[in-house]
């Protein structure tokens, strides 16, 4: 089995997963995937979705499981001063690569931490948003996780955890690891009931103010769009592939396969009150 750099760096010499290493910010340049980051669907859907609830500029912000860091620094350019929790230390996915892109921030804007989230808060109250993208369905310990983010959170703060697996049970949970892409290599990937993720938020002591389904929002639907979608299918199917009303059927298609796909893709927001 390999380890999850070991992993990334073995898909990136193997041309049938350069798809899949673009659209997952997997390349070795760390400020170019932060840069196509913020310019991607989903975080300019995620920046609308937070503004409803709080201000980001200014903000303390703890970012669970950050990876690259392309989050991390999205966060920091909008003017949040950021955690960064990863305790992976590679030089392009992990502390090390978000370290790379906080030198070109002001001091102190962006910090990487080399630790669990549940090791690095030791205190009540610190952030205005804890932030997971991708992490908390990782999770060990799946109440544990939510309860270090409730703790971290001031009054009124606001948890928003996204692109996370929601499988139905323990039968479409293997489904889903067995057509994950990379969990045959790493073996870190795991997923819970969408009962599971509201049980642990509701039982911290969150508001669960919103649950976005598969095709709900841009986030979860990233790297696609509904109007994407709909220009793919115009160049697909030649002539018919134009009309409104084959794109209205095949955007309905995809809709319900996407619901009923193992491991489907769920985001969540949630206030402490």
């Amino acid at each position: 089995m390999k380890t999850w750099d070991e992993t990334i760096q073995y898909i990136r010499s193997q041309p049938q997963y350069n798809n899949l290493v673009h659209d997952a910010y997997f390349g070795t340049d760390v400020m170019g995937n932060a840069k196509r980051f913020i310019e991607s669907e989903e975080w300019k859907a995620t920046v609308l979705l937070l503004q409803s609830y709080t201000s980001i500029g200014k903000s303390r912000v703890l970012d669970i499981g950050a990876g690259g860091g392309i989050s991390s620094y999205a966060f920091a350019k909008l003017g949040a001063t950021v955690d960064a929790i990863e305790p992976d230390n590679s030089d392009t996915i992990g502390s090390t690569a978000i370290e790379t892109l906080a030198a070109t921030l002001a001091p102190g804007q962006l910090t990487a931490h080399r630790i669990f989230a549940e090791d690095f808060i030791t205190s009540e109250g610190g952030y205005d948003i804890v932030y997971a993208r991708q992490s908390m369905h990782h999770a060990y310990h799946l109440q544990e996780f939510v309860n270090t983010a409730f703790k971290a959170l001031k009054k009124d703060g606001v948890f928003i955890t996204v692109r996370d697996h929601v499988v139905i049970d323990d039968k479409d949970k293997q489904q889903f690891l067995r057509l994950h892409p990379l969990h045959k290599f790493y073996g870190g990937e795991n997923a819970f009931t969408l009962a599971q993720y509201l049980a642990a938020m509701t039982n911290a002591g969150f508001h669960v103010k919103e649950q976005l389904g598969p095709t709900a929002s841009d986030i979860n639907l990233f790297p696609y769009t509904e109007n994407n979608f709909r220009k793919m299918v115009g160049t697909k199917i030649p002539l018919l592939g134009k009309l409104k009303v084959v794109q209205n059927m095949a955007w309905t298609y995809y809709q319900k396969h996407l619901v009923k796909l193992p491991g489907r893709i769920y985001s969540f927001i949630a206030v402490k009150p």
